[in-house]
């Protein structure tokens, strides 16, 4: 009897031993999706703050499932119980056909996907298999994705502003009005009029020779690091320097002999770093840095201003750029703290966006020394490459089709139809711009690194759309081919380019770029 009593005793012990371990596997198998973000190398460089997050999420779970079984066998069984109902829940929300009945597009609304993040390719897949409108979820929140800049810009043409609206940056909470994109629309009209204005052929004019005399010394130096560096050089870092040379003196007529110059570069890290902070506590110190910091850069900007309208009352010439230009528009102009911090901010994310767009061209003229031995070719005749259809103008319209043109976000205010679609309210909306880019219908060989596509016809915005359209296009298009074309003829006019190694792409800034291993060198020609 003692024996099969004992044995009995061993039978219960083993069979809770086995239910806390499927119980802890349960808990793990829902905790599963958060690990992924958590531990993925890809998430963690695009998104470091998302993954630093979610491995503290994953540590507190941990430590309170621990708790709990140590405290109490029936905590353990809630929280098993629990998570085999979110397990149950995310399975039939993660079918591709969930919602159909209520005229949700397919695909599936699996929970933290981490695959549009390391695969490049993702979106275009999904769009194979499911059709030009399916389903995702981004991160948590589910989105409807477009492939087919028709089809997606008719979207925004009938709702637009009504019942969709641009998700705002995180810095936009730190300015009056918030940030162009996500403001109402009247002030949005208004703001954005007043930018638009500034951007005048003078100032880009003005830009043009300082861009210049600028670009030519960091290739120097780019090509003398690469000189020295067997693996080659790392040209972001020269890269951002440049840019916020050519950004300053573009925006507010600062340049390295300014007075001014040396408390804005200070100043300016500050305001744009912490900026990127997604989470808005007014009581935290960063917040009340970079409300101070702001406030301090803007009252540099309006001294600048006090100064130049004395200049001129005296008859003498000011700096040609954007904030001289709101200025002599209208005074009060650049006296709003609104107008001042959208210039500020615009400075950052234009600097941003075309360090990647740079990194693109160069990948470009390593992969394709034909195309770069071509345009020096037509420099050596002579040939405008200022001109629309110059191939300098072409090979940046081509590296924008294919690589640097993303997405058009926007968040929906309440359910519209897309097709034989529904996007309910709450959901995020995503014109897919590079996927609809690759399409062969206006797009032949859409794989192709081809600048000669732009001579053979003009492509209308529904079609090609690299930097956006209608209201919320993007108003630097005169910059961004402006600096792109005067450092890709320096470039090519100078220096043989040529990539050292491999290089993978990464998901960085809302683009994907050429990856952190991506090096190359310059030689000098002749």
């Amino acid at each position: 009897m003692e024996n099969r009593g004992s044995c009995l005793v061993g039978i219960v012990i083993d069979s809770m031993r086995i239910e806390v371990v499927a119980e802890m596997l349960i808990v793990a198998a829902v905790a599963f999706p958060c690990a992924r973000v958590a531990c993925n190398r890809r998430i963690a460089r695009a998104f470091p703050r998302v993954s630093i997050a979610f491995a503290f999420l994953l540590l507190a779970g941990a430590l309170a499932v621990l708790l709990s079984a140590w405290l109490s066998t029936w905590l353990m069984r809630l929280e098993a119980v629990a998570g085999l109902a979110a397990l149950g829940w995310h399975t039939w929300r993660a079918r591709p056909g969930f919602g159909r009945s209520r005229g949700l597009p397919p695909g599936s609304l699996r929970i933290l996907p981490v695959e549009a993040w390391v695969n490049h390719r993702f979106f275009q897949n999904q769009a194979e298999q499911y059709g030009p409108i399916f389903k995702v979820s981004h991160f948590s929140a589910p989105m409807v994705c477009i492939v087919g800049l028709r089809r997606g810009l008719d979207v925004l043409h009938r709702y637009d502003d009504t019942a969709l609206r641009s998700p705002a940056p995180p810095f936009a909470r730190f300015l009056p009005c918030g940030f162009l994109r996500g403001m109402a629309r009247h002030q949005h009209e208004h703001y954005r009029a007043v930018i638009r204005n500034s951007i005048t052929p003078a100032a880009l004019g003005a830009l043009e020779p300082f861009a210049v005399d600028r670009v030519r010394p960091a290739l120097r130096a780019l090509a003398g690091e690469s000189a020295k560096n067997p693996a080659g050089a790392f040209a972001p870092t020269h890269w951002d320097r440049l840019l916020l040379t050519l950004f300053l003196r573009l925006f507010f007529g600062i340049d390295e002999r300014d007075p001014d110059d040396a408390e804005v570069r200070r100043l300016f890290p500050i305001v744009n770093a912490s900026g990127r902070r997604t989470i808005s506590l007014p009581w935290l110190p960063a917040d009340r840095r970079i409300r101070s910091t702001l406030a301090r850069f803007c009252e540099i900007l309006l001294a600048r201003c006090a100064r130049w309208r004395a200049r001129m009352e005296r008859g003498e010439a000011i700096p040609d750029c954007l904030l001289a230009e709101i200025h002599c528009a209208n005074p009060a102009f650049a006296q709003d703290p609104e107008v001042t911090g959208l210039l500020i901010y615009m400075l950052d994310a234009s600097a941003r966006d075309l360090a990647g767009l740079l990194q693109w061209i160069i990948k470009m003229l390593c992969d394709h020394p034909e195309v770069a031995a071509g345009l020096r070719d037509e420099i050596a005749q002579g040939i405008d490459q200022r001109d629309k259809s110059s191939l300098a103008h072409r090979i940046i319209w081509e590296t924008l089709r294919l690589e640097q043109s993303e997405h058009i976000y926007r968040r929906v205010l309440e359910d519209i139809e897309v097709g034989d679609f529904r996007i309910p309210r709450g959901w995020l909306l995503r014109v897919c711009v590079r996927e609809s880019h690759r399409l062969p219908e206006a797009f032949p060989n859409p794989e192709t690194f081809a600048p000669a596509r732009f001579l053979e016809r003009p492509f209308s915005h529904y079609e090609f759309a690299p930097l956006g359209v209608f209201q919320h296009a993007c108003l630097g298009d005169g910059v961004t081919s402006t600096v792109s074309r005067i450092l890709l003829t320096e470039i090519v006019r100078g220096y043989e380019v040529e990539q050292i190694g491999t290089a993978h792409r990464d998901f960085r800034g809302w683009h994907w770029t050429p990856g952190s291993d991506f090096r190359v060198a310059l030689r000098p020609v002749g």
